[in-house]
């Protein structure tokens, strides 16, 4: 069992240092030229293609669930979500700072830390989590430079340091891994100097994954890393390339190109920390992917093109593309916080987002707009089904 264990470990390693071969990150060559096997993929998506959205006849809604937050939540801004092992964790980093667990009926189970001193308390409050197969949940908080693990009852187990890294996002490899991405360095030693590197789950044994070139101003989004049914994909930091891992190995590379319009390809030179963020506003192409999620049956993509949000959505069962500002013709099931499951997509409708349809349309318009929404969507609306609620659609 051992000697298995180490030769997946090796193997998890092994693989990932192909990334330095293919990432538009200047990296250094990796000596060994064995990686194993793993795709190459280009999909090209033109942003000022507008495909029309998913209407009623190809997507159906499977079930809605209202959450019922504790009290103390009055004020919620969801973050992220993930609906795996039959409970919906969903993290609030900008109000309520903390992850609010729930069953799979909107229950409310337990909340993972708040902000405080204490060891199970947050300082700056969580930006990222992850959940493993046995319910156990690693949440970063960035200011600490913390991963705190919590056990499946909701109970603090440990903290996890990161700070003599400082490191930006982590994501949770094959159960046994964690992955860290880091924006800048300034330290000449090989693991300081990595903008991606390995670890266990203790943070002690760590190898150097892809080195930086140079310091970047442009920030990535706050989370690099997207984990779907046994999949775990990462945006690297100013890259068109994503990486995806599929249980413990590297299954492909996808490169996207939009045409040369991407900020490192053509524009690199605004990019980096002596220019200024005028310039960097005025590029007329595509400055950052922000979210990338998979599943067997969908690949999703988001990313920021003329400063406006753009969406793309494959269909791997219909060879379907559906690529523009909206997935959907029903407004309120177009939130950013989308989760892929299988072939679901699971989201949230809140409140603020019924208010903002209420706002921007006048009654003739609403009537029409109406028509659009699925019956249970409109129950949704109505106030028949409280809000939040988080809503699992299934695509044709």
């Amino acid at each position: 069992m051992k000697v298995n264990t180490y030769f997946r470990k090796v193997h998890v390693i092994t693989i990932l240092c192909c990334f330095l071969c293919v990432m538009c990150l200047s990296c250094s060559h990796p000596k060994d030229n064995t990686f194993g096997e793993y795709k190459s993929q280009t999909i090209k998506v033109d942003p000022e293609k507008k495909s029309k959205p998913l209407n009623m006849s190809q997507y159906d809604i499977d079930s809605v669930v209202s959450i019922s937050l504790p009290d103390s939540a009055k004020h919620f801004l969801p973050t992220k979500l993930i609906v795996k092992n039959n409970r919906i964790y969903i993290l609030d980093s900008q109000i309520s700072k903390t992850i609010y667990v729930f069953d799979n009926n909107g229950n409310y189970m337990f909340k993972l830390g708040e902000r405080g001193r204490a060891q199970d308390e947050y300082i700056g409050g969580p930006t990222d989590f992850f959940v493993d197969d046995e319910n156990r949940t690693y949440v970063f908080d960035r200011m600490a430079q913390q991963i705190k693990k919590f056990k499946g009852n909701g109970q603090f187990s440990e903290n996890i340091w990161t700070a003599d890294l400082f490191i930006h996002s982590f994501g949770l490899l094959n159960n046994k891994h964690f992955v860290y991405c880091k924006s800048s360095s300034c330290r000449e030693e090989d693991v300081y100097n990595s903008a991606l590197i390995l670890s266990d789950l203790k943070s002690v044994n760590r190898k150097q994954l892809l080195r930086f070139k140079q310091n970047y101003s442009l920030l990535p989004s706050e989370q690099t890393f997207f984990s779907n049914d046994d999949r775990l994909s990462h945006i690297p930091i100013l890259s068109d390339s994503v990486l995806v891992f599929k249980k413990d190995s590297l299954e492909k590379i996808i490169r996207f190109d939009f045409g040369g319009k991407f900020i490192q390809k053509e524009r690199p030179d605004i990019a980096i920390e002596q220019n200024n963020l005028k310039d960097l506003n005025e590029y007329d192409g595509v400055t950052a992917l922000e979210v990338y999620q998979e599943t067997e049956s969908l690949a999703y993509l988001r990313y920021i093109y003329n400063s406006t949000i753009r969406e793309w959505l494959y269909n791997k069962n219909t060879k379907q593309t559906i690529s523009g500002y909206y997935l959907f013709d029903c407004f309120l099931l177009n939130s950013r916080l989308k989760y892929l499951r299988g072939n679901q997509i699971v989201t949230i409708i809140d409140q603020e987002r019924i208010d903002f349809l209420r706002d921007s349309y006048s009654d003739s318009e609403l009537h029409e707009l109406l028509k659009q929404m699925p019956p249970q969507v409109k129950r949704i609306f109505d106030g028949n089904i409280p809000v939040p609620a988080v809503v699992y659609i299934s695509l044709k």
